[in-house]
């Protein structure tokens, strides 16, 4: 496996090497935080570059880190999981006008770290190193102008995670408003392994700043969580996204 990811670390640093100097490439980041109100949550900041092939077909490339932490059981018997890790990915983006999709695969590095705790104390701690393959894939389409949709879903292997989100927003400013143009939207996720499932409804207000360089998100709403020993968790969220376009 160790081969593998050698050789995806290679295609991806020989694909940003070589658009760069063609002066072809086009840079993004993306980033955000999500916690609720039982102290589980999960932040992650990753940085692409798009390398137009033909008109709408491009090759994506992407680095990206994140951290992941949750716990599940009860004040007796808790579980506490903390996992950062790393992705590297590439794949296909298609561009279209008003819209664009992409799919994505690569290699994901993870430390899971389990703690196990009772009322008397730490029962056991162990760190897994993982490392396993993960796809992700997005869909961003203009339904209207006003209304805009996205659906974004991602797998990863390494502790058998996936995540997918759905999000409907509305434009409220029809041009330039400063300090930019302002959306309001909801949205529904639902995520987990084996150890955790959750869902959650909410609310979201982003706000473009200029043209589209850079733009900003808060959200917040409801979620609830099903553990594997049938424990059940209700309770609140909030969350953050950053995007922002170097090139």
């Amino acid at each position: 496996m160790h081969k593998n990811f050698g050789f995806s670390l290679g295609l991806i640093v020989l694909f940003f090497l070589s658009a760069s100097k063609a002066d072809a490439l086009g840079l993004e980041g993306v980033g955000g935080w999500e916690e609720d109100s039982h102290a589980s949550g999960f932040a992650f900041y990753g940085l692409s570059g798009t390398y137009t092939l033909r008109d709408p077909i491009a090759l994506l490339g992407k680095v990206e880190g994140s951290y992941l932490y949750y716990q599940y059981g009860s004040s007796d018997d808790l579980t506490r999981v903390t996992s950062p890790g790393v992705r590297l990915m590439s794949g296909i983006k298609v561009q279209l006008k008003g819209s664009m999709g992409f799919l994505l695969g690569g290699v994901e590095q993870r430390w899971n770290r389990t703690v196990e705790r009772s009322s008397t104390g730490v029962l056991s701690a162990h760190t897994d190193p993982q490392r396993a393959a993960v796809v992700q894939g997005m869909i961003d389409a203009r339904l209207s102008k006003a209304w805009s949709m996205n659906l974004f879903a991602d797998y990863g292997a390494a502790n058998h995670y996936r995540f997918t989100r759905l999000a409907l927003k509305r434009q409220v400013h029809f041009g330039p408003v400063p300090p930019g143009i302002l959306f309001l939207g909801i949205e529904g996720i639902a995520q987990g392994n084996k150890d955790i499932f959750t869902v959650q409804e909410g609310g979201l207000i982003e706000l473009h700043l200029g043209r589209g360089p850079a733009s900003v998100m808060v959200k917040a709403g409801n979620k609830e969580s099903w553990s594997s020993d049938h424990s059940h968790q209700g309770g609140a969220y909030v969350g953050i996204g950053l995007y922002t376009q170097f090139k």
